[in-house]
C-alpha cells in the first residue's frame, strides 16, 4: 500500500470519529435534553474503583475520554 493511501485512510478515519462524535453530541443535547459532555462539567463525578501498580478502574460516564492521545478533542 502506499504511504499516501495509508495517510488517506488514516485522516479519513478520524475524520469519520469526530462527526460521529459531533452527531452523537448535538442529538444526545438537542433531542434528549443532556448537557453536553464536558472534563470542567463531569470531572467531579469521577470514582476510583480500583488502582494498583499498573491499572486504574475508574466509574465515569462512558461518554467521556479520558485515555486519549495528545490532540484528540472529545
Amino acid at each position: 500500500m502506499d504511504i499516501i493511501e495509508e495517510m488517506l485512510i488514516s485522516l479519513m478515519y478520524r475524520l469519520e470519529v469526530w462527526v460521529m462524535h459531533r452527531v452523537a453530541s448535538l442529538v444526545k443535547s438537542k433531542w434528549h435534553g443532556r448537557e453536553a459532555m464536558t472534563h470542567d462539567n463531569f470531572l467531579d463525578k469521577l470514582r476510583v474503583i480500583h488502582h494498583s501498580k499498573h491499572y486504574l478502574g475508574v466509574n465515569k460516564h462512558p461518554d467521556l475520554v479520558l485515555n486519549t492521545n495528545q490532540g484528540d478533542n472529545r
